[in-house]
């Protein structure tokens, strides 16, 4: 897969900016592969220097935001009941109303740093659009929060793909990439079973 993914992102390189933002957009609509791993990949193979990280960071992060405004469009078309219940991400699905309409409030009245800090979680900051599109959270805010909370999260992993790219410990060592990528997919996969758990325990009995 790693091979695939390099072959994927060199194509896209040759793109330019356009290419980066494709490949976050991409991501953001088909998440396969964990955004955190794919950004490392973009700054080892297809971010030039540091010089062009800025640039870099720009175009993944509208790429991005247009795959987030894709899924809060979706959420729009759900409506506002799912919506609240898409706040629990399907897994209490016996919560009564009034929880769920306090879920409801808490979120559009914090729905700007909600929306941020759901940027820097995996999973959650792929699927956070849908219930903030079902709650009619309001749209400008809602792009503003997302495409500052992407900023945050491409800049730390885009520069780290640059610093392993320059590092003498993985300069011709693919290997070590691809295991670190891995580990990536591994952590997140780890993270969203946790979510899950914990929310099932807390489910009334």
């Amino acid at each position: 897969m790693s091979g695939l993914l390099s072959t994927i992102i060199a194509l896209f390189a040759t793109m330019g900016p356009l290419g980066l933002a494709l490949c976050a957009l991409t991501e953001k609509l088909i998440p396969i592969v964990p955004s955190s791993g794919l950004l490392i990949m973009l700054g080892r193979f297809a971010v030039a220097d540091a010089a062009a990280l800025p640039g870099a960071v720009v175009a993944t992060t509208v790429g991005s935001t247009l795959g987030s405004l894709a899924w809060y469009g979706l959420g729009r078309w759900v409506g506002a009941e799912r919506g609240a219940r898409l706040l629990t991400f399907g897994s209490l699905p016996s919560l009564g109303r009034e929880r769920r309409e306090r879920l409801h409030r808490v979120y559009l009245r914090r729905r700007f740093w909600i929306t941020f800090l759901s940027q820097t979680i995996p999973v959650v900051r792929v699927y956070i659009a849908v219930p903030a599109g079902a709650l009619a959270v309001p749209l400008t805010g809602f792009v503003v929060a997302t495409f500052a909370g992407a900023v945050v999260w491409n800049t730390v992993f885009l520069a780290t793909g640059i610093i392993l790219r320059n590092s003498p410990m993985t300069g011709g060592h693919g290997d070590i990439v691809t295991a670190i990528v891995i580990a990536l997919l591994a952590a997140e996969a780890i993270i969203a079973g946790g979510i899950r758990l914990l929310r099932r325990r807390r489910e009334p009995v």
